[in-house]
């Protein structure tokens, strides 16, 4: 049902960014999202699904791309947006 899965505390999404393969755009694309915000996040997510997929990304990991956005942004990647019971 809607409502479920939320986020623990109060959180604003300032934007949504998709991945393009082979992921050579990610860090470019993301630091793009954050200036037209204007904003700079305190953490960056990657979503359940792209974390969770299967099969998943033939040419990187959830892991792989969380510690090029941490390497390159310098904000820290969390794996996952939250849990569905």
């Amino acid at each position: 049902s809607l409502g479920e899965g939320k986020f623990e505390e109060p959180s604003s999404v300032i934007a949504f960014v998709k991945c393009e393969c082979p992921g050579r755009t990610l860090v470019p694309t993301t630091a793009l999202a954050m200036k037209m915000s204007e904003i700079k996040p305190d953490v960056i997510h990657l979503s359940s699904c792209l974390v969770n997929a299967n099969p998943g990304c033939p040419y990187s990991n959830a892991k792989e791309m969380a510690k090029i956005l941490e390497d390159g942004i310098g904000i820290k990647v969390i794996l996952g947006t939250h849990e569905y019971h």
